[in-house]
């Protein structure tokens, strides 16, 4: 799991929302073409699986519960190929 900030005022307004929502995993800050390598970013949050590969295998738009990112990832270390991104 990483995170990507989209913020462009400094790494400290990052660092300082980390702390505050006590986010437990890495936080990369990415440039304008980060987004647009990846289809676009139209809402936050905007989550993706990838496979081994980095290959986007699913994109979701808005708040999912990890149980659908845990079903997604079990799918993928099973070697099962995933459907249609939601």
């Amino acid at each position: 799991m990483v995170g990507i900030s989209l913020d462009r005022k400094s790494v400290d307004v990052v660092k300082s929302f980390v702390e505050q929502h006590q986010v437990n995993y890495p936080i990369l800050m990415v440039d304008a073409k980060t987004p647009q390598a990846y289809g676009g970013i139209r809402s936050i949050p905007t989550t993706f699986v990838l496979d081994k590969a980095g290959k986007v295998r699913r994109k979701y738009i808005g708040y999912r519960d990890k149980s659908v990112f845990e079903a997604d990832i079990k799918a993928l270390l099973a070697g099962k190929q995933q459907g249609p991104q939601k």
